[in-house]
């Protein structure tokens, strides 16, 4: 279980972060487990009493509030903190354990696969045949459509659906803070990155929107640009140097492999370094704007949502 350190988010779990502050399917599959699952001596993790007052964890960690302070949903209470802190553990244990890893897999899958349907169905909508084929042929588009699904609330994302219908000749859609945002030239990334920036939250945190674009596009679309490519070193192609490093260094028996390895790549590794340092730096910082400020992410943004409910 993880606090997502958000003023709007409770206890959360899985690869897909179920938030039980408001998610009733994450409730249900987390009940689930903890009917199922069994300790190496066959016993329940939570006793009975643990059970009955498991509602107690589903709500926020703290309050959320309206625009004008007032408390729109009540968060956990000082008991209420005191129970989770006394039962995460237990909780830990359950979902760790074969039944709750089973559990959360099928899941995960179940959710997935939705996920899936659900980016097919919007793209088989588009009637512009031009938009339709550029975002059918192309995973980042996909990736990108299922991320603001999966972190935006409804009005974003009906925004969304109208968006990718059009062209440079409409008048593009206007999103909640009122920003209007158009397609220039062709349907491509750049329109539905700048999408996302003309949201409230990529307009309040543009740092972490364009994390999220940069994550999407570093796992989708390298992938089929090096499929045929090749090294500056011979015909070895990125994907067997990459496969023969990991060989040397799953033999290297005395370190002679690896030193030598980092030596040949000590620029990449003082990049490696620095590049890290500053993504920790970003995150911190992120994190301290998001814990500063979580009305306008309330707005936009549906925490249970994060669960592809």
């Amino acid at each position: 279980m993880s606090n997502a350190v958000n003023g709007s988010s409770g206890p959360s779990f899985g690869g897909i972060q179920f938030d039980v502050g408001s998610n009733k399917n994450g409730q249900k599959l987390l009940e689930k487990i903890l009917h199922h699952a069994k300790d190496n001596a066959g016993n329940s993790f939570l006793s009975e009493s643990e059970m009955t007052q498991l509602h107690r964890i589903y709500k926020p960690f703290n309050d959320v509030k309206t625009k004008e302070g007032k408390i729109a949903t009540r968060g956990m209470s000082d008991e209420d903190k005191a129970f989770y802190k006394q039962i995460k553990p237990k909780l830990d244990a359950a979902l760790s354990s074969p039944t709750g890893i089973k559990l959360i897999n099928e899941n995960y899958n179940e959710n997935l696969d939705d996920k899936i349907l659900n980016v097919e169905e919007k793209i088989s909508n588009v009637k512009n045949k031009v938009n339709r084929e550029f975002l059918n042929n192309s995973m980042q588009a996909k990736v990108f459509i299922a991320d603001i699904g999966n972190q935006y609330g409804a009005k974003v994302n009906e925004a969304l659906v109208k968006f990718i219908t059009q062209t440079e000749k409409d008048n593009g859609v206007t999103l909640p803070g009122n920003k209007t945002v158009k397609v220039h030239g062709q349907l491509d990334m750049e329109d539905l990155k700048n999408f996302r920036m003309s949201t409230a939250y990529g307009i309040k945190h543009p740092a972490d929107a364009k994390r999220r674009d940069e994550n999407i596009e570093r796992i989708t679309a390298p992938t089929r640009q090096q499929e045929h490519s090749k090294s500056s070193e011979g015909n070895e192609r990125p994907a067997d140097k990459l496969q023969a490093l990991i060989q040397g260094f799953k033999n290297d028996k005395d370190g002679t492999f690896t030193a030598k390895a980092l030596a040949d790549n000590a620029d990449v590794v003082v990049n490696f370094r620095a590049e890290q340092q500053a993504v920790l730096k970003e995150r911190s910082q992120q994190q301290h704007e998001v814990a500063k400020d979580t009305l306008q992410i309330q707005e936009e943004r549906s925490y249970g949502g994060r669960s592809f409910s």
